[in-house]
């Protein structure tokens, strides 16, 4: 067996052994040890990292600045809901429907937002979040205005409906594993590589036949499905829906949770989701603080975590493996004069 051989086995090994490991946790321990109120804010969690995939996808693969995640997820939210509700549509059929609705109307809107550069990009994604957080709250024969939509139906399949808080925690962790598989295999196409590129210099990009203002649009589109699909999760598991679940202030969580995370990875973004969402239940004595704690964290992340918390962690190991190679390299050199010197002797 060759040496490349070898190293394709234990590589396999090991992602197998890691992927029991974390079936075991998510789908074993985790449920196992938490009560019902760290659950529901589990799903809460769950919920705004398949939205945070979307966000790392505009930062992290294209290098734009959206906080228009937000707006996508109302407009799935409402959507979802008013599929369900008003025709009686399975909650998962109208998920899917409201995420693709939430694409097309990125499609449309980043035909021209995307002809707009850097800050400009990033101040029209935050009047778009403006606007519509303006039509949901005003809308009220569609939306039902500051009342929202109740009695909004739960997840429900062939017959079976999830009726409490951990049977949504296995539906929303399992959705939360597929959008992070299908976003890890998107990097890795053509359109990944040519998002990349878009995001590291335009104009080589364009040199190399990159259509860059294509490109962004795709990605805001797929940004926003993700968004759009998070928000209808979010409705069917609170049964409810309501203006205030897309505020500007939720928007800028969402970054805030995705560059602590770290953007160019999922599961760094899953890390930074986590870690934002439980801070305030860890703080809980320091309520009123807690905006204040979120800006002197990121001023810190800034200055001496730029690339998030697995961006670090990466660093970190590559330099303790370089630092073995190293020595073992030393070793070698070591073992071999001293086998020269033995011989000559």
């Amino acid at each position: 067996m060759t040496k490349t051989k070898k190293m394709n086995w234990k590589r396999l090994i090991l992602v197998l052994v890691l992927s029991l490991g974390v079936l075991f946790l998510f789908y074993g321990l985790i449920p196992r040890i938490s009560g019902t109120y760290t659950i529901t804010v589990l799903n809460g969690a769950l919920i705004y990292y398949v939205a945070n995939i979307g966000c790392a996808l505009m930062l992290g693969q294209c290098g734009l600045v959206s906080f228009a995640s937000v707006a996508f997820m109302g407009i799935g939210g409402y959507a979802s809901a008013l599929l369900s509700v008003r025709l009686g549509l399975n909650p998962f059929a109208s998920m899917v429907l409201a995420a693709a609705l939430a694409m097309a109307a990125a499609w449309l809107l980043g035909l021209a937002l995307m002809r707009l550069n850097g800050t400009f990009f990033t101040f029209s994604t935050i009047a778009l979040v403006q606007i519509c957080y303006t039509i949901f709250n005003g809308w009220k024969e569609v939306t039902g205005g500051p009342n929202g939509i109740p009695q909004i139906p739960g997840f429900r399949l062939f017959g079976w409906e999830a009726k409490t808080y951990f049977a949504n925690y296995y539906i929303l962790i399992t959705l939360c594993i597929v959008a992070a598989a299908v976003a890890i295999r998107l990097k890795k196409t053509n359109l990944g590589r040519a998002m990349s590129s878009v995001r590291d210099n335009e104009l080589v990009a364009m040199s190399m036949g990159v259509n860059v203002f294509r490109t962004k649009v795709v990605a805001f589109a797929i940004s926003a499905a993700y968004a759009g699909f998070a928000g209808a999760a979010l409705v069917h598991s609170s049964h409810y829906v309501v203006s205030t679940y897309f505020t500007f202030d939720n928007a800028t969580t969402y970054i805030i949770q995705v560059m602590v995370g770290g953007v160019y990875n999922v599961v760094g973004v899953f890390l930074g989701t986590i870690l934002i969402t439980m801070l305030p239940e860890w703080l809980r004595p320091l309520q009123e603080y807690i905006r204040l704690v979120y800006g002197l964290g990121v001023i810190l992340l800034m200055i001496f975590m730029p690339m998030g918390m697995w961006g670090s962690m990466s660093a970190l190991v590559k330099r303790i493996k370089r630092k073995l190679h190293i020595r073992s390299k030393m070793t070698t050199i070591g073992c071999g004069t001293f086998a020269q010197e033995a011989e000559t002797q």
